[in-house]
């Protein structure tokens, strides 16, 4: 029962420090945040429009947005697409190999939120530094060759995908994390309520691993661990996976 209340107590809490967040990082907070008008009154989130544009050659990537489906994609060129609000459409800019991403939204969420960020590479492309950051919003790495990748999302999903990457750093309030068929080395999340999937290319075995998921459970290879686990590494590999409200996989990849 204690439990069952202590989750419950760190859900809303999480819920409404994420929402007072986003509200900052779009505007301003004020006591008209409270008003149930100010999620869900009339908004004129401008046209609909659908763009896109080849973009010069980058390494680096820093991204801040407020409301914005995020994909990073290999394919054959350096190119961005956006479909979603134009009074929402980030500004995108490379300037000395560095993608700068920008949307900073203003008002209200509900009826303005939205809008999806393609970012394609060319297959083969390495990568330095990766860096997103989205209030609310999906995060999707696909395929991408780096050294290090940060990611940060407030609320929404964040899901990296094969690829070869030195370092992930992810950060989550409330969302699913699944880095899936990635090769990596070094690996840390702190994600405060969901869940947590990884499937690596190599053994588990190889991996020092730290995963603590205080009101869930820790499944290694399918096997039930309980509340934190910890192993010994055969090398350099290292995971350390923090959840608060969720459970944590760790399995290898069939």
């Amino acid at each position: 029962m204690k439990k069952t209340i202590y989750l419950f107590v760190l859900t809303v809490i999480t819920i409404a420090a994420i929402l007072v967040g986003i509200s900052i990082h779009m505007g301003g907070f004020s006591l008209e945040f409270f008003r149930i008008g100010h999620w869900f009154g009339n908004v004129n989130s401008g046209d609909e429009i659908s763009t896109s544009a080849n973009l010069d050659e980058f390494t680096t990537v820093h991204l801040d947005a407020s409301a914005l489906d995020i994909t990073l994609v290999s394919g054959n060129d350096f190119k961005m697409e956006y479909e979603g609000s134009e009074k929402l459409r980030p500004e995108v800019n490379v300037d000395q190999g560095v993608l700068t991403v920008e949307q900073k939204a203003s008002g209200h969420l509900v009826r303005s939120m939205g809008g999806d960020l393609v970012i394609t590479v060319p297959e083969g492309t390495a990568m330095d530094t990766i860096e997103m950051e989205v209030s609310a919003g999906d995060i999707e790495v696909e395929n991408i060759l780096a050294n290090t990748v940060k990611l940060e999302v407030s609320a929404g999903d964040i899901d990296v995908v094969g690829g070869s990457i030195e370092t992930i750093d992810v950060d989550c309030s409330a969302g699913d994390v699944d880095i899936e068929k990635c090769e990596f080395n070094n690996l840390t999340t702190d994600l405060s309520a969901g869940d947590m999937d990884v499937t690596v290319t190599d053994s588990v075995k190889n991996y020092e691993i730290e995963a603590d998921a205080s009101l869930g459970n820790v499944y290694v290879d399918g096997k039930k661990e309980g509340a934190s686990y910890e192993q010994g590494g055969s090398g350099t590999k290292y995971m350390k996976i923090d959840v608060s409200a969720g459970d944590i996989s760790i399995e290898e990849d069939e």
